[in-house]
């Protein structure tokens, strides 16, 4: 059945929303879709949002809820859960390359299978 379907990120209140739309940026070229501040459910019916990946979902920062993601699973190439789970694996991993860095650290950047990993080796 279509329906939007919302859920919560439990980043606490200091979401940085630079690194969620930097975050959304990067998850929209390794899924190849483009980045949007529309999201709609199988009907065609819109909402708005701070960002979002074309034919997926979107997301806002609520100062009640945080970080919330949003959008209709219907037809869609992954969950909602799973989308969720990209987000703040990106999301986590731009936020420690960024202390890292700030701390002096060189940074590599790689991936194996679904998993980040990040080297770090002092300047």
């Amino acid at each position: 059945m279509s329906h939007f379907r919302k859920c919560t990120v439990e980043l606490g209140q200091n979401v940085n929303v630079a690194l969620v739309m930097q975050a959304m940026h990067e998850l929209a070229r390794e899924l190849g879709v483009a980045t949007t501040d529309i999201v709609k459910d199988f009907y065609g019916n819109r909402r708005k949002v701070m960002i979002a990946l074309e034919g997926l979902y979107g997301v806002y920062v609520s100062p009640e809820e945080g970080l919330v993601l949003i959008g209709d699973e219907y037809g869609k190439r992954m969950s909602l859960d799973e989308f969720k789970k990209l987000l703040v694996q990106t999301y986590t991993a731009l936020a420690i390359r960024r202390v890292l860095e700030n701390m002096g650290f060189t940074i590599q950047v790689g991936k194996a299978g679904s998993s980040v990993i990040i080297h770090g080796v002092r300047r």
